[in-house]
């Protein structure tokens, strides 16, 4: 491949990830708390509405895990399908929301947002990006212009939800509208395959295997942590601003904001300081943030503790602005990748049984309280089990 050639397809995936990143970005987060409004508003019970937002991810979760080994296994057939699938699963998966909240797949009240759960794992496994390309388009400098627009997006969304009729409608469909949008650019990419050696009781074995134990605890432990970070905080925060919608999207447009401005100048820091690679400053930092996000209580002090946990975050961590997790940054590289992918959704799975027996026997205050303890001690746990993974690798 020519570098002009190269340069070109690295524009269209460019293209292609900020079309889906906006669909994401504009309502990735407000998903699960339409899940959970919507059954509140039939159930009348808090605790039937996060149990329902629960069941929802965790089916998502499901649905990944075991998609994934297929899902990567057909990627000899080329990554052009993969994405294309993909991406129409997750533009399915908000309009079948949409739908739901509009009175379809209501009956009974969890059928809606279990199917949505179950086109938003299968986009997770089926989406993967050429790996040459994404690390190409990683090396590049991010447009900032379009990561301010992506960052601005939550609050957009919070003051429509306030100001205009049937918004959440509107919301769901045009996200989806965006995300089939996005499949336009990736018909002019040049295709390539993958090869995927493991069978497909294989792949699950060797989450239990001794050889990849460390890799595979790590990405069960960044499971946990991301289950918290994208589905029981929002919906904690949620309830910390009174159910606002517009209070809600402010605050998350405002720590995606000071994560852009601040998130180079903390790499810099951390590269030129003598805390370069230091295992305990890891672990502090993973730590301390969910610590801090347990004892916020106000939108100034939300914005506070997510702004520190964003810019301090190690390398590989969630893509925020976009309010999704994969293992490896959304591209494929081998069969350690689809690991990591089932380890994060098996961790998942065991976070939403762990709130879910909770919830059963003590109050939802205490539940999430333990919850964002539970996440702390894994994003601490995991960082620790990454220095050790780098050390092998070296």
């Amino acid at each position: 491949m020519t570098p002009e050639l190269a340069r070109r397809q690295q524009s269209i995936l460019y293209l292609h990830r900020t079309l889906l990143r906006a669909g994401l970005s504009l309502v990735a987060t407000f998903a699960w708390i339409f899940i959970f409004e919507f059954t509140l508003d039939l159930s009348q019970s808090l605790v039937s509405a996060f149990l329902v937002a629960i069941l929802a991810y965790a089916v998502s979760q499901v649905v990944c895990m075991l998609a994934t080994p297929l899902s990567a296994a057909h990627l000899r057939h080329g990554m052009k399908r993969a994405m294309l699938f993909g991406a129409c699963f997750a533009a399915l998966s908000f309009a079948v929301l949409g739908a739901t909240l509009a009175g379809y797949f209501s009956s009974p009240i969890s059928w809606g947002p279990i199917l949505f759960g179950m086109l938003l794992g299968a986009y997770r496994a089926l989406y993967w990006i050429p790996y040459r390309l994404q690390a190409a388009n990683f090396a590049r400098q991010p447009n900032m212009f379009f990561e301010l627009l992506l960052a601005l997006l939550p609050a957009f969304a919070g003051v429509t939800l306030v100001s205009v009729y049937f918004s959440s409608l509107r919301l769901l469909f045009g996200a989806s509208a965006l995300m089939l949008v996005s499949i336009i650019p990736i018909f002019f990419l040049r295709d390539s395959g993958e090869s995927f050696r493991w069978g497909y009781f294989e792949s699950f074995a060797k989450l239990f295997d001794r050889r990849y134990q460390t890799l595979a605890l790590r990405s069960t432990l960044s499971g946990i942590e991301a289950a918290t970070l994208f589905l029981i905080w929002p919906i904690a925060v949620f309830l910390i601003v009174g159910r606002s919608y517009l209070i809600f999207g402010l605050v998350m447009s405002a720590s995606l904001m000071i994560l852009l401005a601040a998130r180079s100048l903390y790499r810099d820091l951390m590269r030129s300081g003598f805390a370069r690679g230091s295992i305990s400053l890891d672990v502090a930092f993973a730590v301390s943030g969910w610590v801090l996000r347990l004892v916020s209580g106000t939108p100034l002090m939300i914005v506070v503790a997510d702004s520190y946990s964003y810019v301090s975050a190690p390398a590989g961590s969630p893509e925020y602005v976009a309010r999704e997790h994969a293992a490896d940054g959304g591209s494929y590289l081998d069969e350690y990748t689809a690991l990591q992918e089932i380890g994060v959704s098996f961790g998942g799975i065991i976070m939403c049984a762990f709130v879910g027996i909770l919830l059963f026997t003590i109050p939802l205050p205490i539940v999430l309280a333990l919850s964002l303890i539970l996440a702390g001690v894994a994003a601490g746990s995991a960082a620790f089990l990454s220095h050790k993974i780098r050390a092998h690798a070296y």
